[in-house]
């Protein structure tokens, strides 16, 4: 007997589990409080690259949208080892071991992406932002070498085109407004006030960077002057919600992944735009000078490592200083 299930949310989580559980002869339904056009969460705001671990250069071929293009027979893409992979974390975790979910990540990675793949999701190598050119070939760096086809928007169009190609439902300006919770179980969801049925619920359906209040409350009151990259629909609904029935608070709090933005963007700005124009607004070449604060004092290392390992924290570093902004 098939199980009928229901994902909150419609970003590349959401859509990842709802294909998988199609696979195997759900009956799955997505509902997404935004419109058709906002849909897809933050998905569509990321530049879609992947990191994952590989031994060869042949193991990424088979991925790829345009295995002809010339470029290739001139490209070192090197490896990005599961141990690699592993260390790269270790230097993100501030002395903590590897969790259980990031090492599930590192094996998991490669056959992960393959599974994309195998539901037409195409990927290209990230020409433009992760090599060089070094005697002729382009070396790849960084732990980063592939991304989905169009980035961010690219992805989430290939995963909910392979999601209704299997025969997933989705409802937009469709928001879950709390979970039918009965007996300790939590047996389907309320949408817009009216009781739907399942017999799983999956919350994907974000974080709460776009909620000011729950902001100031979990990470702290600096948080406010951030700039909101991505979509507006965040506000944290599902977590809400499971809190609400008992669920336990689980992360840390002393921060959060976080982009050097320009300090002119607009809030929740920039699908109106191309990717390759989208990006303009990520302040993340610090490393080839210095940051000053508004004192005119250095307050990082801006060559401590690749870009791809630092940006996300210093993010917090420059919203600490006076004025919550700094020059580049």
């Amino acid at each position: 007997m098939y199980k009928k299930i229901i994902i909150v949310g419609s970003g590349n989580a959401a859509l990842c589990a709802g294909i998988a559980a199609l696979e195997k002869g759900a009956d799955v339904s997505v509902y997404e409080k935004a419109d058709k056009k906002m849909a897809g969460g933050n998905t569509k705001y990321t530049a879609g690259a992947m990191r994952f671990a590989y031994d060869n250069s042949n193991q990424l071929m088979d991925l790829l949208k345009n295995p002809n293009d010339e470029r290739l027979n001139d490209t070192d893409f090197g490896s990005y080892t599961k141990e690699k992979f592993k260390k790269d974390l270790l230097n993100f975790n501030d002395g903590r071991p590897l969790s259980r979910e990031q090492n599930i990540l590192v094996s998991k990675s490669l056959e992960t992406i393959k599974w994309l793949s195998s539901h037409n999701v195409k990927f290209e190598p990230i020409y433009s932002r992760q090599s060089f050119l070094k005697n002729g070939k382009h070396i790849f760096w960084g732990g980063l070498t592939l991304a989905s086809q169009n980035e961010g928007v690219g992805l989430f169009d290939q995963e909910l085109a392979a999601f209704l190609a299997l025969g997933g439902k989705i409802f937009y300006q469709s928001p879950v407004t709390n979970l039918f919770f009965e007996a300790g179980e939590v047996k389907g969801v309320y949408v817009n006030e009216e009781k739907v049925i399942a017999d799983a619920v999956i919350l994907a359906s974000g974080g709460f960077e776009a909620n000011d209040e729950l902001r100031k409350s979990y990470i702290g009151s600096n948080w406010l002057k951030a700039k909101v990259r991505g979509t507006p629909h965040n506000t944290g609904d599902g977590l809400k919600m499971a809190l609400e029935i008992g669920a336990a608070k689980h992360g840390l709090y002393d921060g959060c992944h976080a982009t050097p933005m320009d300090l002119h963007m607009k809030n929740y700005g920039g699908l109106d735009l191309k990717p390759s124009e989208r990006k303009n607004y990520r302040k993340i070449c610090y490393f080839l000078g210095i940051m000053i604060n508004a004192n005119g004092k250095r307050f990082l290392d801006e060559g401590k490592n690749f870009r791809n390992y630092t940006y996300a924290q210093y993010g917090k570093r420059v919203l600490d200083q006076p004025g919550h902004f700094a020059w580049q």
